[in-house]
């Protein structure tokens, strides 16, 4: 059965010379232009890059799972699948490649390819980890308490990890929490609060 035909309903144009978006992992340019309908991407490596050191940091997935189409403008680039199955792309070549799969640019000239498909998806950053409801309200309520500088230490020794990445972690320059932090944690009803709350988050 023939394919449906993809219609283009508007003449434009964009310059990759003036993208959209541009993300830039390691060794890593990626140069996104919206169409109407379409997302393509310029995408420059240099030599030396590795989708498995450059981009993989960047998008947390062992192996790229990202479907591409595309065109190679210039250098030389490998593919080898999870699988073993391996291809080397030079310029001129057209080409697919399925998700899972690593790559890496050949030689010392810097790889330039025009992505007709992967383009929206290509080396986006991971969506962070959700915050718990609990925790983030902990986190709003506690930016610049005075107790955040108490509380942190304790989850620190507790191998719990500071909940807010701005807490300092050193006890000592807080007089209020010699001692026992539990035992701080009982005399101050507010800083108890704060300790349940973060408790039964620490593995949120």
């Amino acid at each position: 059965m023939a394919e449906a035909p993809m219609n283009v309903a508007k003449l434009e144009s964009k310059s990759h010379n003036n993208p959209d978006e541009v993300r830039t992992p390691a060794k890593t340019r990626v140069e996104v232009v919206r169409l109407p309908g379409y997302t393509l991407g310029r995408l420059n490596m240099e030599p030396g890059w590795r989708w498995s050191e450059c981009v993989k940091p960047v998008v947390k997935t062992d192996s790229c799972q990202v479907s591409h189409v595309g065109y190679v403008v210039s250098g030389t680039i490998t593919v080898r699948m999870n699988d073993g199955t391996q291809k080397t792309f030079e310029a001129g070549t057209s080409y697919t490649i399925p998700p899972g799969h690593d790559a890496w640019v050949e030689g010392n000239q810097p790889f330039q390819c025009i992505e007709v498909l992967s383009a929206e998806q290509y080396a986006k950053p991971a969506w962070p980890k959700p915050v718990s409801p609990s925790r983030a309200r902990w986190q709003r309520s506690c930016r610049g308490d005075h107790l955040t500088q108490i509380a942190a230490p304790f989850f620190v020794a507790q191998g719990a990890g500071a909940p807010c990445e701005t807490i300092p972690r050193h006890p000592r320059r807080y007089p209020l929490f010699e001692g026992s932090g539990i035992a701080t944690s009982r005399q101050n009803p507010r800083l108890r609060e704060v300790v349940n709350v973060l408790l039964s988050d620490a593995t949120a």
